[in-house]
């Protein structure tokens, strides 16, 4: 796909892979507001409506996506371009994606040698912080939060900046400077590390848990296999009630699910089990490959 835009995004393009020729544009201009949007997400209001579906964020613009080739923004009035490019990335292509069979995962994504690996979870697994660690030690980022897999298993590169904590951030990266970019505005720091831009075969899964501090457990690997490997991947997509029926996704995500290895890692919550980890996930990445 290729993004024509009247705004700046953080998008990468993809050098080569599965891409389509296939335009999506993103324009400024009117964006009416419905008299009823049924569908909330905290304080952002959405739904459905003759000429596409409606998102009216109150803090950065109210947008119109118009099928799969247009995304129509009205800013509010002096809204920085970062609050525009946030949810056009993180939110709208997510829906764009979806009508093309695209599933897009909450987690982060890195690769090497061709091969993809994708970490999922709940908010505080890890999942940035392994992934940073990993393309400090020779893989490359391919995305951050969303994570869009194809109908036939490819990742495509996203937005390749992993946001840390301020201790994950020290110890990986060193203290944070003037140049590092607050991403929240409260304590996570969005880094640029190793990158790439081409679309590769995903290859495992890690499904992230953090083990409670005072349980004192150890890292353990589990595969998993059938009804719960589809359980722990749903629960890890980004979708819209109202929006993208679950019935939809599901038939999405089965299309590539079944034929990838899946494991639930149970980590500790301290940060120093980072390179236990690592080193196992190489290791069970080599197996994989090798088979």
């Amino acid at each position: 796909m290729r993004i024509q835009s009247d705004f700046e995004l953080s998008l990468p393009s993809m050098e080569k892979g599965r891409a389509t020729g296939h335009i999506l544009e993103i324009i400024e201009g009117n964006v009416p507001l419905p008299a009823k949007l049924p569908f909330l997400l905290g304080s952002i209001r959405y739904g459905m409506e003759a000429n596409g579906i409606i998102f009216d964020i109150p803090w950065s613009a109210r947008y119109r996506i118009e099928g799969s080739s247009r995304i129509v923004v009205e800013p509010i009035p002096n809204v920085g371009v970062e609050w525009i490019d946030l949810y056009i990335t993180n939110f709208l292509l997510t829906i764009v994606l979806s009508r093309r069979g695209i599933v897009t995962l909450h987690g982060s994504a890195i690769s090497r040698d061709g091969r993809g690996i994708i970490f999922l979870g709940k908010k505080g697994a890890g999942k940035s912080t392994i992934a940073a660690k990993m393309a400090l030690s020779g893989y490359e980022m391919l995305c951050d939060d969303a994570i869009p897999v194809s109908p036939d298993g490819m990742i495509f590169p996203g937005i390749p900046y992993p946001k840390l904590l301020s201790d994950a951030f020290n110890q990986l990266i060193g203290q944070p400077s003037n140049e590092s970019r607050l991403f929240d505005g409260v304590g996570k720091y969005r880094v640029e590390l190793p990158s790439s831009r081409v679309a590769v075969p995903l290859y495992i899964i890690f499904i992230l848990e953090a083990a409670p501090q005072e349980s004192h457990a150890q890292l353990t690997f589990e595969p998993l296999t059938g009804v719960e490997k589809f359980q722990a991947v749903l629960s890890n997509s980004i979708s819209f009630e109202g929006v993208v029926e679950p019935e939809t996704l599901f038939q999405n995500i089965s299309k590539w699910l079944p034929q990838k290895t899946c494991y639930c890692v149970l980590r500790p919550s301290d940060i120093d089990s980072l390179q236990e980890l690592m080193d196992t996930v190489w290791n069970l990445e080599k197996q994989v490959a090798f088979f």
